[in-house]
């Protein structure tokens, strides 16, 4: 049967591993909304595994922060600072696994697997792993140390599998944009026509494309423009108005002050000093 190791609505269940099991002690259990729910490890000394069912879970790893939503999965990492509580508005309910001795085996896997620092993975969607553990522990299994080690295996494996398609599919998006912008470079295209073509908030799209190309995406399409116009520039006549014209820039103004900032000199200066059209 449980015991009360909590003072908040959960049913948590202690799990105490032989000498030969890998892991050797962990608290497995469920958490029920409650809008007090709280906890804080200044220095904390376990692996805390963790799926959402329902509600928000705002946390704090160290600096980072994040919201675990309905259907995200979350791994945080023992010698760092935790906070996390419920939203009060929309009170979290969990399942988790706490391992905080004998957790040497899980700190392997997140090494093989090439997962670092703390673990938030959006729609992960799949709780079954921590049901499994759950119910061994509560009808006191004696397979619960093979099903706790093989359960913790294929939650981060799982999660490393969808993190890497994740990832793939965020540099798919980012490249289609990039493409997308070799191919409009004489129109004028907006952050939100790039947001309606990606299907991304503002913020996810910015964060999302300077985290892969180091500037924003709209810095990024302007030196595509000014890397193009200073072609014509330097081997053509056509007035720096018109220029400014075919690569959609509202007006001489903007061209030149997009151009000086990208390459340090006015459009003006840079034909004089590189201009080959007439010699």
């Amino acid at each position: 049967m449980s015991k009360k190791y909590s003072r908040f609505n959960e049913d948590i269940y202690l799990y105490y591993g032989l000498e030969h099991n890998p892991i050797k002690r962990a608290l497995i259990g469920i958490t029920f909304p409650d809008v007090t729910y709280e906890v804080v490890r200044d220095v904390s000394t376990v692996y805390s595994i963790e799926y959402v069912y329902s509600g928000e879970c705002v946390i704090q790893h160290n600096k980072d922060f994040f919201v675990a939503k309905e259907g995200d999965a979350f791994i945080l990492n023992p010698h760092s600072f935790h906070h996390y509580y419920s939203n009060p508005k929309n009170p979290v309910k969990k399942i988790f696994l706490n391992i905080d001795q004998g957790y040497s085996i899980i700190t392997h896997l997140i090494n093989d697997y090439n997962l670092k620092n703390f673990i938030h993975l959006p729609e992960f969607n799949n709780p079954s792993y921590w049901e499994t553990c759950f119910e061994a522990a509560k009808s006191k299994d004696r397979n619960l140390s093979k099903i706790l080690t093989f359960s913790i295996h294929n939650i981060i494996s799982d999660i490393a599998e969808k993190k890497a398609l994740a990832e793939n599919s965020m540099l798919y998006t980012v490249t289609n944009l990039k493409t997308y912008f070799e191919k409009n470079i004489t129109k004028c295209v907006t952050l939100d026509d790039c947001c309606e073509l990606v299907q991304l908030e503002k913020s996810q799209l910015h964060k999302l494309f300077k985290e892969t190309f180091d500037i924003t995406p709209i810095a990024y399409f302007n030196k595509m423009k000014i890397d193009d116009a200073k072609t014509m520039l330097s081997g053509t006549d056509v007035s720096i108005t018109e220029i400014a014209a075919i690569y959609g820039f509202y007006d001489v103004y903007h061209f030149s002050k997009a151009f000086k900032k990208h390459i340090g000199m006015s459009p003006t200066e840079y034909r004089k000093i590189n201009n080959t059209h007439n010699r």
